[in-house]
């Protein structure tokens, strides 16, 4: 096959002798069907400050044919073996996988075999795929991306939809689910995030009404967030939320098709589930469809087999405490949370661990977590631009100061910012009770509404724009103080005390 290569290179003027850096190499291996559609995403990430570079030969050649390591790989096509011939082929890497039951596959796809440049078995760059078959799909996930990163900033970017679904690990680990979930963010999560759960615990307040459940969270995800995830059991083409009445309650594709179909794209979902990023299979899995939703996801990332549950909470609250952090763009958050997940322990004092390492079965004496967390950083699937931009608030400067009327607080107004949120919170996320199944879908709406008014922030009156940003608080709490513009998005907690 012939090889086409379209490299942008933009050179910024010297500032005295000082040796300019060399720009971050954003390579995409695409098929040679598909470089038409991927190029407004190349000029791009041209002005994102990236040399790039698009090929249309194979990965291993395209790596070697670059003088220096890319930061980023963006793989361009569909896999499906028997398939080859098709215009849309695009090889994805097969691994053996450490199996812990005897009905699991022997092998998995993993793009993010590429991602390991010296073949030490850890990922060293972000990899994705867009898994197209015509050049529309790949226009639709091109336009999606610049959209979503030129959206305007809003409060909506501090914010995690999750949904947690039942683990199905017997009545008294299935009780206290809901609290692991709780007290791992109430530990890990930056005090700035704002948070909204769907909790599968029929006697929790966080359940809401079972069936009303998809849609909930569909029309959650379209309103806007920096990150949605799904935590649970699921298949390529269902995740299971509830059993109500012998019947299983979750989400699919097909249930958000209508929400996700028209407006502006939203924020990356994350399925920390089995086999929802299935790619290699030949009809779509979940994480496939919904990244082709005009308003879906902006990216997806899931698992291509079965995942296990403790390398699952390892990642997942990683991630949260990576949140935190200063990562410009979702790849580098989710290859960052896996490495800090593969070196988590577990330990006599990690009690959710101790309880999920076994809780699936094993096919030996005792289970190898180390090749549990060496699979765990191979098999899961970034559908979408690796170097898609994350919009991590920058720190807000500002001062609060304990006076007889209250806190009286004051912040800078950061250049660019035309808005500022004030918020108010009672203190770390509560640890909300279980309250019983609510009788009617009117009560269990109700309260579903009340728990997440509690772990979420409430809006308190700004001061006018024209005035001075500052203003009095009389209750003790957390303050979150939120400036955004064009292009900004800046904040700060304050612990009232």
């Amino acid at each position: 096959m012939g090889r086409l290569m379209v490299l942008f290179v933009f050179f910024l003027p010297a500032v005295g002798n000082a040796e300019e850096a060399p720009k971050p190499v954003w390579l995409v291996v695409a098929r040679e069907a598909f470089t038409g559609a991927v190029e407004p995403l190349a000029a791009h990430r041209a002005g994102d400050g990236l040399e790039t570079v698009v090929s249309t030969e194979g990965v291993a050649e395209a790596l070697a044919g670059l003088t220096r390591p890319p930061a980023y790989l963006l793989l361009v096509g569909d896999y499906e073996k028997g398939r080859e011939a098709e215009r849309w082929y695009l090889p994805t890497a097969q691994r053996p996988l450490y199996r812990w039951m005897l009905t699991q596959r022997m092998t998995f796809a993993s793009d993010s075999h590429f991602g390991d440049l010296d073949r030490d078995g850890v990922q060293d760059i972000p990899v994705g795929r867009i898994p197209a078959r015509n050049a529309d799909e790949v226009s639709t996930v091109v336009q999606k991306i610049i959209a979503f990163e030129n959206r305007k900033a809003t409060t909506a970017d501090l914010r995690l939809n999750l949904w947690g679904g039942t683990p199905n690990y017997g009545p008294a680990f299935d009780a206290v689910q809901t609290s692991f979930l709780l007290n791992s963010l109430r530990r890990d999560a930056p005090p700035w995030l704002d948070l909204w759960i769907i909790s599968s615990d029929r006697n929790h307040p966080l359940c809401g009404w079972p069936a009303d459940q998809p849609d909930l969270f569909s029309r959650r995800m379209a309103e806007g967030a920096l990150i949605n995830a799904l935590m649970g059991h699921a298949n390529a083409d269902f995740f299971l939320s509830i059993n109500v009445d012998g019947k299983e309650l979750g989400y699919t594709a097909d249930s958000a098709r209508e929400i996700l179909s028209q407006g502006a794209p939203s924020a990356p979902l994350l399925f920390f589930s089995c086999d929802s990023g299935n790619f290699a299979r030949e009809t779509p899995c979940m994480a496939e469809s919904f990244l082709f939703f005009h308003a879906g996801p902006v990216a997806t990332v899931a698992a291509s087999t079965n995942s296990h549950p403790l390398t699952n909470y390892f990642t997942a609250t990683s991630m949260a405490a990576e949140l935190g952090g200063r990562t410009a763009r979702y790849g580098d958050l989710w290859l960052d949370s896996q490495k800090k997940a593969r070196n988590r322990e577990v330990n006599f004092f990690t009690v959710v661990a101790n309880e999920l390492k076994e809780i699936e079965g094993k096919l030996e004496e005792e289970i190898d977590v180390d090749k549990l967390k060496g699979d765990q950083l191979l098999m899961y699937a970034f559908l979408g631009d690796p170097a898609t931009r994350i919009r991590l608030p920058e720190t807000l400067r500002g001062s609060v100061e304990k006076r007889d009327d209250g806190w009286f607080w004051r912040v800078d107004k950061p250049m660019g910012a035309t808005a500022l949120e004030v918020a108010f919170r009672l203190g770390k996320p509560p640890l909300l009770r279980q309250f019983g199944r609510s009788a009617n879908r009117d009560e269990a709406m109700s309260r579903f509404g009340d728990a997440n008014g509690q772990l979420g922030y409430s809006l308190l009156d700004p001061p006018a724009n024209d005035a001075p940003w500052e203003g009095v608080v009389t209750k003790k709490g957390l303050l979150r103080l939120t400036a955004t513009g064009p292009g900004v998005c800046a904040t700060v907690v304050f612990e009232l005390h």
